[in-house]
């Protein structure tokens, strides 16, 4: 994974981009510090489908930084 303390920064200015789901397993994830399981059963998911959006949300925060579409 991606350095944590970047990404938090990269969330604070580019959370907004992100859709709301992203949003959500992203706070889950490094604010609330959840583990894939807890953010699945928190949001009614496979574990899979949270590590799938937890790292879509972090390549769109990486892209963004990067200026990149």
């Amino acid at each position: 994974m991606q350095d944590t303390v970047l990404l938090c920064e990269l969330f604070d200015i580019y959370g907004p981009l992100l859709s709301a789901r992203q949003q959500e397993v992203f706070s889950l994830r490094y604010t609330e510090d959840l583990s894939l399981a807890e953010i699945a059963e928190t949001l009614s998911i496979s574990r899979q489908g949270a590590r799938d959006a937890i790292l879509h949300a972090e390549e769109a925060l990486l892209r963004a930084e990067d200026g990149c579409p």
